[in-house]
């Protein structure tokens, strides 16, 4: 915890530096106080003085107001330190996992990443507004009362020293034996996430089924055992303010018992005893308010491991043999041996493709699905980092020669799933390209066969929509999509399945938008419909990882089974639409 404290903070260490200047100010006025009554005590009330009284008071008053003026200041610079720090954390973290590649989010689920962020950041934030507002004070009041009981009592000091000791002592054993608990609470309530968005997301097939109460039931336990594990944990550190309490009261009965007898015997006066007893509620009350804080600081270290462990990860890179690499004199993109395979999984997802798709021209992709047709672009586009066995080069150029940014900035991609942002469609499609033009979005819009739906709503491009694009259906979703992706004008676009929810007239509509506007651009399309690729300059067959065969349609409707066998299935089902 203190090292990511360390690591955040020390950009502000002009103000931190303050900020303790202001906290031994604090604590300086706040201890002299006592020794005014004290005085009062003494020359004031013993000899019926009442100007001495009137004068101290004045002193007294002119000190609050000076401390009220310094917490003032130490507040308002905690605040600033607190917020720039946590804002800070979750920019970090939200540029680390910027760099995420597929296989890091296997890691890193999305659930755990968002509670990191939120729940997490928000424990930081809670220590230090409290280390910097309370915590730092408190031991510069403990230095100076017991500087101050020393010279009024020092044997009552000793044992004002004692029990502090004695209670930082207990402290330190129970953040010990209470981390796990914790750990163990924090992993519970990234399920119980994870179990909560899967519920939400899915909440119209749990109703479609007529599962809410099974699935109400297996949240429930979840839930019950979060609640179950945070009893367990908080019982466990509870205990400790009341007791931590109970001894600092003990300090004070043990002062009004051996005081009197002191007094007794000569040793120490009644206003001294009685200022000592003010020293000594004094240190109690900070060192309860040190025990709020003490209390959450075992959440707080495994909040901060845990954001650590994104922050610090680093995915591992493979990095093919640099003389297998390097510019050759060769068009469009090439495949050269390419295999691929998932963490932990037993099969390679792609096994030795060499493929070469022409520059310029349409290659569609076809085959089963789990076939590899969606990895493949992935891996084109480093969605997996560079952990794959051999070369793709576009234009004679080894992607792994190039940054993620050179390589993305030649591609425009139309996911399989048509993820959209809440704002509106002109805004969703600024994403790809944030300095297109009106004239450029309504082109895109046109091509995509959006303009269609949004004049029959009475709008445009500034129609608003919902987070995911709920306000649309499937799909005008995809078609928002592929509209993304024809804003965005570069040399190759990847169509990962995104004609699928869209009817054949608009299907069709689409391909000859993007016939006569991406002339002389490099397309591959990934699609289902045999109508969607009959069409391409070349079709891809591929089957459990492999390139089966690769031709126009009407030489893979002659030579290869796998193609005739998908165009039968197509016709049979659609009847002439396989063949329109």
């Amino acid at each position: 915890m203190f090292g990511l404290l360390g690591r955040y903070l020390k950009d502000y260490w002009k103000q931190m530096i303050f900020v303790v200047i202001c906290a031994i100010g604090q604590a300086l006025t706040q201890t002299s106080l006592p020794k005014y009554f004290n005085r009062i005590l003494k020359n004031g009330v013993a000899v019926g003085d009442t100007e001495y009284i009137k004068r101290m008071g004045l002193i007294m008053l002119g000190i609050t107001v000076a401390m009220g003026v310094i917490m003032v200041f130490s507040g308002y610079f905690s605040a600033y330190v607190t917020a720039r720090f946590t804002t800070t954390i979750r920019a970090d973290l939200f540029r680390k996992v910027q760099k995420f590649s597929d296989l890091d989010y296997q890691k890193f689920s999305k659930e755990t990443i968002l509670t990191r962020a939120t729940s997490d950041t928000t424990q930081m934030q809670f220590v230090v507004i409290n280390l910097l507002r309370n915590a730092m004070i408190v031991p510069f009041v403990a230095v100076f009362t017991f500087i101050r009981c020393i010279f009024l009592d020092a044997p009552l000091a000793l044992i004002l020293g004692g029990a502090f000791v004695f209670a930082i002592l207990l402290v330190r054993w129970r953040n010990t034996r209470s981390m796990p608990m914790f750990t163990k609470l924090q992993q519970q309530t990234d399920r119980v996430s994870t179990l909560m968005n899967e519920k939400l997301t899915g909440m119209r097939t749990i109703r479609a089924f007529g599962r809410q109460e099974y699935e109400v039931e297996k949240l429930t336990a979840a839930n019950e055992e979060v609640r179950d594990m945070g009893i367990g944990a908080g019982t466990f550190v509870v205990f400790l303010v009341p007791f931590i309490t109970f001894i600092m009261n003990m300090v004070i009965v043990a002062s009004l018992y051996f005081g009197p007898l002191q007094i007794t015997s000569g040793m120490v006066k009644l206003a001294d005893l009685l200022t000592y007893i003010q020293y000594s509620t004094m240190l109690a009350g900070g060192i309860s308010t040190i025990m709020a804080i003490v209390n959450s600081l075992p959440k707080c270290e495994v909040a901060a491991k845990r954001i650590v462990e994104v922050l610090d990860y680093e995915p591992e890179t493979f990095v093919q043999p640099a003389e297998k690499r390097g510019a050759t004199a060769e068009s469009g993109v090439v495949f050269d041996g390419i295999s691929f395979g998932y963490s932990g999984a037993h099969d390679l997802v792609l096994e030795d493709i060499n493929l070469t798709i022409p520059k310029g021209k349409t290659t569609a992709i076809v085959g089963a699905t789990g076939s590899g047709k969606t990895t493949l672009l992935k891996v084109m586009l480093q969605f997996f980092d560079t952990q794959f066995f051999g070369s793709i080069r576009i234009d004679g150029v080894d992607t792994r020669d190039m940054t993620v940014k050179e390589l993305r900035s030649m591609i425009s991609y139309a996911p399989q799933k048509a993820n959209l942002f809440g704002g509106t469609v002109e805004s969703n499609l600024k994403v790809a390209n944030p300095d297109a033009t009106p004239e450029q979005i309504k082109r895109a819009c046109d091509m995509a066969q959006v303009t269609e739906f949004l004049e029959s709503k009475g709008t445009g491009p500034e129609l608003a929509l919902t987070q995911g694009g709920s306000n649309l259906s499937g799909g005008q979703r995809q078609r928002v999509s592929l509209a993304r992706a024809f804003v965005k004008d570069v040399p190759i676009y990847l169509f990962d399945d995104t004609f699928s929810a869209l009817d054949f007239k608009t299907d069709a509509a689409v391909r000859k938008a993007m016939k006569e506007e991406l002339k002389d651009k490099t397309i591959i399309m990934v699609a289902q419909r045999i109508n969607t690729v009959m069409g391409a300059d070349q079709i891809v067959v591929m089957d459990h990882g492999r390139v089966q065969a690769v031709g126009t349609h009407e030489e893979l409707l002659r030579d290869c089974s796998i193609y005739q066998e998908i165009y039968e299935t197509q016709k049979s089902a659609d009847g002439e639409g396989a063949t329109a």
